[in-house]
């Protein structure tokens, strides 16, 4: 097996456990651990604050120290918060492993990224075709994660997932030290210069993150926005798991043909964001003039169709920018740079959509 499939399948079955353990976080640690409202919260609020403040460290971890170590500390640090979060009662613990999902998680998916783009032939259809498989097998991951989730969730059996989850990291943590060839592991501990960041940022660097953040950003409210949409306007709880699992059927069926077709530049991406953001924007209006179930899967639709584009044109333009080094820092940069846009957008968020 090639080191591309090895890491495809993990970032895979990874991804499943995380979001299955994620659909009853709230619920075990409720009910079976006895922790409060206020403690879940402040936990999983860690958990965020690590994947996206250490994407930066992550990626330039991987760029000093070899990528394969520092993936393989990513898949040990997520085994050893499903080990935490089945065993412990006591809150520090819990803060722990909640830590350890988040920054486990970033210096897997950071450093996986940038291994695929260093690893891929030199040709650029080549390098976009890795980063669609990665953005495709963790969409795949998320649609099916719910459907796992379901019979847990119904016989009310939400320690047997986490237990479930959890051997799945701890396989795929020695699926992962068995498969990865050993020459991978090239360490070089040169030390950090802050020069590395202008070989990173240029203009277009930074002007694809100006022109792209609003749409990723908002892209990134679909569990809040369609979630609103069913329950409280349309009153449809039952209809939110089917809005999540169409949302990532449309980007697993289209991602190859996206990252195949979308090779824009700056200069085209100035005429392309306005119209993604009216997209996002003007048929939401119409949708609450209208309401129905067949205007909100209409628009689900659509949001689901550019947000893929967006995040796809990003993806293909990080290809563009690559230079042969600093993949992980420019990876971890991006990541970071569009964490703290997101925060901004989803607290703006209320005063034009849930209204």
């Amino acid at each position: 097996m090639n080191v591309q499939n090895i890491i495809l399948w993990r970032r895979f079955f990874s991804g499943l456990a995380y979001t299955a353990m994620q659909s009853v976080f709230f619920i075990y640690l409720m009910k079976h651990k006895g922790f409060d409202t206020v403690q879940i919260a402040s936990a999983f609020s860690l958990l965020v604050f690590a994947s996206q403040a250490f994407s930066l460290f992550a990626g330039s971890w991987g760029d000093r120290y070899g990528r394969t170590p520092v993936m393989m500390l990513g898949c040990l640090l997520d085994s050893l918060g499903y080990i935490l979060l089945l065993t412990t009662n006591h809150y520090s613990l819990l803060l722990l492993a909640t830590f350890c999902f988040g920054l486990g998680s970033t210096l897997f998916s950071t450093n996986a990224r940038a291994f695929l783009l260093s690893n891929a032939d030199d040709e650029y259809s080549s390098k976009t075709k890795a980063q669609g498989k990665f953005l495709k097998i963790s969409s795949m991951a998320s649609m099916v994660a719910p459907l796992v989730s379901i019979p847990f969730i119904h016989y009310q059996k939400a320690e047997w997932l986490i237990w479930c989850c959890c051997a799945i990291e701890v396989m795929m943590l020695l699926f992962m030290w068995q498969m990865m060839p050993r020459r991978k592991c090239d360490f070089r501990f040169a030390p950090f210069r802050f020069t590395q960041f202008k070989e990173v940022i240029n203009k277009r660097f930074i002007f694809v993150h100006l022109l792209l953040f609003i749409p990723l950003g908002m892209s990134s409210a679909f569990y809040v926005i369609f979630p609103y949409i069913f329950t409280e306007l349309l009153d449809r709880q039952e209809l939110v798991p089917i809005a999540f699992f169409i949302n990532n059927l449309i980007a697993v069926l289209l991602q190859s043909g996206f990252s195949r077709h979308i090779n824009f530049g700056v200069v085209k991406l100035n005429y392309i964001a306005p119209l993604l953001i009216a997209l996002l924007i003007v048929p939401w209006f119409y949708a609450l003039e209208y309401l129905s179930e067949i205007t909100a899967f209409l628009y689900l639709a659509i949001f689901a169709l550019v947000g893929l584009f967006a995040n796809t044109a990003l993806a293909n333009m990080l290809v563009k920018l690559d230079r042969g080094e600093n993949q992980g820092l420019m990876f971890g940069l991006s990541k970071l740079i569009l964490a703290v846009t997101t925060a901004g957008i989803m607290n703006i968020l209320p005063y034009i959509f849930l209204v």
